[in-house]
């Protein structure tokens, strides 16, 4: 059965009105996104790009660089990524975690901040019935539980967190990584 829903906040800290657009777009910069000073970088592509680059023109005017083969597309925006960096989202990958204003939010927002970040960072198995509906894989041990537990607020089934450690080196998108860190993954079903 999901917690009560106690959320009352439905702006970010500078006064944005958070919708379920700007929710999931926050989710997937969390899941996909590396923010600089001056701009955001975020690894999606097809109609995910797409998406994050209109709801980005749309939210705060911000212009975005065409998708590229190798990161997906770039926000220009040094205001956004002072407030992304306020709310603590620029971290490292294995130091990301949820950031403390989405536990402030409605249900309906958690589920559409959720959505995003598994259209950048997680996965839908074929097989639901064995796998679940969706999968989360991150090297931060933090996020993930974070991320488990917003499913778990909102009545949804989940696994417990496994930790698959992997080996050097691995390839990523051409990349070599010479330190790879375990990643700790878990499934749900709502």
């Amino acid at each position: 059965r999901p917690c009560p829903d106690t959320g009352t906040v439905e702006t970010l800290p500078d006064g944005t009105d958070v919708t379920g657009d700007v929710a999931w777009l926050l989710g997937v910069i969390l899941g996909d996104g590396t923010i600089a000073e001056r701009h955001i970088r975020v690894c999606v592509y097809g109609e995910t790009c797409e998406q994050v680059r209109r709801t980005t023109a749309e939210t705060w005017g911000a212009n975005s660089s065409a998708e590229h083969p190798g990161y997906g597309t770039l926000l220009h925006s040094a205001y956004l990524a002072r407030l992304l960096a306020s709310m603590s989202m620029q971290r490292p990958a294995h130091e990301k975690r949820v950031p403390d204003a989405v536990w402030q939010w409605p249900r309906n927002l958690q589920l559409a901040f959720l959505d995003g970040y598994r259209d950048a960072d997680g996965h839908t198995p074929k097989n639901t019935k064995r796998h679940g509906e969706r999968t989360y894989a991150s090297s931060s041990r933090q996020l993930i539980a974070e991320v488990r537990m917003l499913h778990m607020l909102a009545g949804h089934h989940v696994s417990n967190v496994s930790e698959t450690k992997r080996g050097s080196p691995i390839i990523i998108k051409g990349v070599q990584v010479k330190h790879p860190r375990t990643l700790y993954n878990f499934a749900v079903w709502p």
